[in-house]
């Protein structure tokens, strides 16, 4: 293994080092000059002292053998998966062995923000209260309309993964078993620390360190499987585009209800 190799669950990954395209101008004397994707629609000096215009990027991409304008990965990957042509090959992402099983994922690009009217922080935690109140039958005020900003965009990853590597992609137990237990602690903590003795009172900032592991681990976590994700090809230019995107098991689907 190269000195620069990564190291993955034990497993040695080499990055792909993709070489720029080069772009360039002839010059009326014979002359090609280089020039970058930047200075598209500009002029550039020749060797020779002549002034060169350079064309417009569509025109230097194709002359490059490129699209005349770039492709967005997502519309790349939705295209790929919906022909059936990803996952591609036999071979597990992780350990490389030949398999069958394919791990469906989704990566989280980007995210929609809701906000509302009356600008109030805690509004959030309302409307979660309420939709838990809701859910039991009891009528509840919606409160001030919310407004949807930006647009949530969810791509599917689906790859190879053998039956071995897959808890190596699912961590879900561990993260929300760490979740409950940050959220458990302090209520525990203030409840005892009424009831009981003041000992109880660190059960409240053992939540909080409770819930800094848990995003510690939720972050390696992520990290590690951007480090695989990007050995196939089309996810490795969706993370040079989206490089904070988040990976997580495509959840299935409900079941339509048709309203009578």
């Amino acid at each position: 293994m190269e000195h620069n190799d990564r190291v993955v669950d034990n497993v040695p990954v080499t990055p792909r080092k993709k070489k720029p395209v080069d772009f360039f101008v002839d010059c009326p004397c014979g002359k090609r000059t280089i020039v970058d994707a930047a200075s598209a629609g500009g002029t550039t000096t020749c060797a020779c002292g002549q002034i060169v215009e350079i064309p417009l990027l569509s025109v230097l991409r194709r002359q490059a053998g490129l699209s005349a304008y770039p492709i967005n990965p997502v519309t790349v990957i939705n295209e790929l998966v919906t022909k059936g042509e990803l996952p591609a090959g036999k071979s597990c992402l992780r350990c490389r062995r030949t398999t069958k099983d394919i791990f469906h994922a989704v990566a989280y690009c980007e995210s929609s923000v809701e906000t509302h009217p009356s600008g109030d922080t805690m509004q959030g935690v309302a409307d979660a209260i309420a939709l838990v109140v809701d859910v039991h039958g009891v009528e509840v005020d919606p409160g001030p309309e919310s407004e949807i900003k930006g647009n949530a965009v969810v791509v599917p990853v689906p790859v190879r993964v053998c039956p071995d590597c897959r808890p190596r992609f699912e961590r879900k137990l561990t993260l929300s078993l760490l979740l409950v237990a940050a959220i458990v602690s302090p209520i525990v903590g203030w409840a005892l620390l009424f009831a009981l003795s003041a000992w109880a009172a660190l059960l409240i900032p053992f939540g909080g360190l409770l819930w800094l592991l848990r995003r510690a681990i939720y972050r390696q976590h992520q990290s590690t499987l951007r480090t695989l994700f990007r050995r196939v090809p089309q996810y490795d230019e969706l993370l040079k585009r989206y490089p904070d995107a988040e990976f997580a098991r495509e959840r299935p689907l409900p079941p339509l209800v048709n309203a009578e």
